[in-house]
């Protein structure tokens, strides 16, 4: 297996990791048990799908994918984050920033990334009349925002994820949050600690950059 042919050296120092969310739209009656299909917004025509969720270390403008959870239906978001933690720790990997997508946004998460020794950065989704306004503008400003989940509401500082433009030789420049040419704009984000740092890319396929200020207030 990929995990036991790890170099030593992975363990000797901290690394920048993804956890994702994957969703597989699904049609049919479920193969086995009821709670192998879990429920959300409508995706590809059906409510239904079979999710998971992967801890990915990103190096050298690569992911290296090192542990995966089967997400059921009644599986808490702070149950997988946990056990894919548990699992990198298992490995010896440490993380220095853990970026996680939308899918891990919960007041449960927020709570316990914000006790972790690293730089913790969980993207938002774009809902809300009041969020959509925070994010235009060409400024870049301190501001405050609260969300609500199943499990409770939390008001925290708002950052913006600034969407990447193409550099030379296939590298990546961060554009200005709000600037033209960005039709939807920078990607609000929560963060565990202060600014998420100039240059951190975020690792989604889409391609984008944390930018070096919060969204416009």
């Amino acid at each position: 297996m990929l995990v036991a042919r790890l170099p030593a050296g992975l363990t000797q120092q901290r690394h920048r990791v993804a956890i994702d969310r994957h969703l597989v739209p699904y049609y049919g009656r479920p193969a086995a048990e009821p709670g192998e299909l879990r429920r959300g917004a409508a995706k590809a025509g059906t409510p239904r799908f079979h999710c998971s969720a992967t801890a990915s270390l990103l190096r050298n403008g690569r992911r290296l994918t090192l542990a995966l959870a089967f997400v059921w239906a009644e599986d808490a978001v702070l149950a997988v984050l946990q056990e894919l933690l548990d699992r990198l720790d298992r490995l010896g990997i440490r993380p220095k920033r853990l970026f996680l997508d939308r899918g891990f946004a919960s007041v449960a998460s927020f709570g316990d990334l914000a006790e972790q020794p690293f730089l913790s950065v969980v993207a938002l989704p774009k809902r809300g009349k009041r969020l959509q306004a925070l994010l235009t503008g060409r400024q870049s400003d301190r501001t405050t925002y609260t969300t609500s989940a199943e499990d409770g509401a939390i008001t925290f500082p708002l950052w913006g994820a600034r969407h990447d433009a193409a550099g030379r030789r296939g590298t990546t420049r961060p554009d200005a949050a709000g600037s033209r040419g960005s039709s939807t704009g920078p990607l609000p984000c929560w963060a565990s600690r202060t600014a998420p740092g100039r240059y951190g890319c975020w690792p989604k396929s889409t391609g984008r950059a944390l930018g070096s200020k919060p969204a416009t207030g």
